[in-house]
């Protein structure tokens, strides 16, 4: 089976050797990806997407916000939904600790 590389990035020349940027540092991207999973809503049914564009990367989780966040307050509230699946991959690195992330 092949594995598919989330690669986006940019080659530039540095002397005789290429450096590679990456549009998204691949870091970022698993956190990203590790919240969405963590976050989700469990009790609908869908499925995560990630849309990647020219000039943004969106990831898409089913349901609606948590109750007590709003568009207004999504930055300074936080609620967990899955405190279990977040504890996990916080132990497992995958992400940081509740209000510190990307």
């Amino acid at each position: 089976m092949d594995r598919i590389i989330f690669n986006e990035f940019v080659e530039v020349a540095d002397g005789i050797f290429r450096k590679y940027i990456y549009n998204y540092p691949p870091k970022v991207i698993r956190e990203l990806v590790a919240n969405a999973i963590a976050h989700r809503n469990y009790t609908m049914r869908g499925d995560i997407f990630t849309n990647l564009y020219q000039d943004r990367l969106e990831i898409h989780s089913p349901g609606l916000l948590p109750l007590g966040v709003t568009p207004a307050n999504i930055l300074t509230k936080s609620v967990q939904r899955n405190r279990l699946i977040a504890k996990l991959f916080y132990d497992l690195k995958l992400m940081e600790k509740e209000e510190s992330g990307y």
